[in-house]
């Protein structure tokens, strides 16, 4: 089986709080800081302000909280040095690989999402760029999808969407609860109790099993395979993927009862995308009479030109 390298992403222990953050902020709410916090931080020296507000997509709650009581600069100082050791990937390497990805991507999100004297770093498009990186691919729709609609963007990552809306024709993008969803979706699997900077790979596979209809009798084949495994290929209409199958059915003095060579092609819409949380299912009809039977199946992902083997054998 081979993997497929899709995209990098952070993972952090506060990453399901920062998300839920982002879809809250959409409803006027803030997990930023609470009022008691924000007090304190006013009071901190220039320097450990920044470092607050440089690290607060992956500063814990435990750990803001512990930083917020230090007294000393010493204190604070040497917890800053910790913070980082502790989410380097490789201490053995004399660079921190966690740290230096996410200032570059900090001065990335600065460069490219700036809004007026709001940093590209403290917007929606900046934090999911912060967290994620960079999408596979970014559709602009300055006059939105139709004529009337509001201006949007659409990051793909993999097969997930993540969209961001201008309610305002200001500039500011502002992530869809949907669009939340889908960053969870993507990093449910990458939480870990130490952060690193991880390639996530998406295998392609599918299950062989054996099915039989009770109102006739009859036995078929079924191949399920996971359509968030699948690589589609990005089409103007939505998305597509072929898929070839190559059945083989065995006697048990290995003569070939019956035999299949079939592409199935699948086209996804952009709003079916739920679909990913369900199976993509091929059933082929069997003519089988008693006796013990093989059943050898090569299924091939054209688009990542991908083939797996999977075999099972049976008696009936």
């Amino acid at each position: 089986m081979t993997n497929k390298k899709k995209y990098y992403v952070f993972v952090s222990p506060l990453l399901g709080l920062v998300l839920l953050g982002l879809t809250l902020t959409l409803a006027g709410l803030s997990l930023n800081f609470c009022s008691q916090s924000r007090s304190l931080i006013k009071d901190l020296p220039a320097d450990d302000q920044e470092f607050l507000s440089t690290v607060r997509y992956i500063i814990t709650r435990a750990e803001k909280k512990k930083f917020l009581s230090l007294t000393s600069d010493t204190e604070r100082r040497e917890f800053r040095i910790k913070f980082w050791q502790k989410r380097d990937p490789d201490p053995s390497t004399k660079e921190n690989e966690f740290k230096t990805q996410y200032f570059k991507r900090i001065e990335e999100a600065d460069r490219h999402f700036t809004q007026g004297k709001l940093a590209g770093s403290l917007t929606d498009r900046g934090r999911v760029y912060i967290l994620i990186g960079p999408p596979d691919t970014r559709r602009i729709y300055p006059t939105g999808y139709s004529f009337y609609d509001f201006p949007s963007e659409v990051w793909i990552y993999g097969f997930f969407p993540i969209i961001f809306i201008d309610r305002t024709f200001s500039g500011d993008y502002q992530l869809t609860p949907l669009g939340a969803r889908y960053i969870a979706e993507i990093n449910k699997a990458q939480i870990r109790d130490i952060p690193k900077v991880k390639t996530v790979s998406t295998p392609f596979a599918f299950k062989l099993k054996l099915m039989r209809n009770k109102k006739t009798n009859q036995y078929f084949l079924r191949i399920l395979m996971p359509y968030r495994n699948i690589v589609f290929l990005e089409g103007p209409d939505g998305y597509s993927a072929a898929i070839t199958a190559n059945i083989q059915v065995l006697e048990v003095k290995k003569k070939i009862r019956q035999s299949l060579d079939k592409t199935y092609t699948i086209t996804v819409k952009a709003e079916e995308l739920e679909l990913l949380k369900k199976d993509y299912i091929i059933d082929i009809p069997v003519n089988l009479e008693a006796g013990k039977y093989e059943v050898t199946a090569i299924i091939e992902n054209k688009e990542e030109k991908v083939k797996v083997r999977d075999k099972i054998t049976f008696k009936i």
